[in-house]
């Protein structure tokens, strides 16, 4: 390889830790949670992303109403702890899609989740 080469690779990689650097790059961390099925419990993972946008809470992967209204008590929840809530847009995914999700005990890990972004 020519030193010519070596250089205009170096170079580039330079440019390439820069742009990097200046773009936030997020990874998804799961939460283990549980979804129970009768008697079996099912392994569900909560994974949140805050990304910018106007403001949103969105909850995908077959959720109920209930944990659907888990956005309100969230929220809530962090306005009477005095903590900011951010205004931007917050999705948060219950993993399995295809399992129904139901009940109130995903309100913790979401808020672990919406935390840990």
């Amino acid at each position: 390889m020519s030193a010519c080469l070596r250089v205009r690779i170096k170079i580039w990689q330079g440019y390439i830790e820069v742009i990097l650097s200046l773009i936030k790059v997020e990874i998804m961390h799961p939460i283990p949670t549980a979804a129970l099925m009768g008697i079996e419990a099912k392994a569900v993972s909560v994974e949140a992303d805050i990304s910018n946008g106007l403001p949103a809470f969105i909850v995908v992967g077959l959720p109920d109403a209930a944990v659907q209204e888990a956005r309100e008590r969230v929220r809530s929840a962090m306005k009477h702890s005095d903590l900011p809530f951010p205004y931007t847009k917050i999705t948060i995914n219950l993993a399995p899609a295809d399992l129904r999700k139901g009940g109130s005990g995903y309100d913790l890990p979401i808020e672990i989740g919406r935390a840990h972004v």
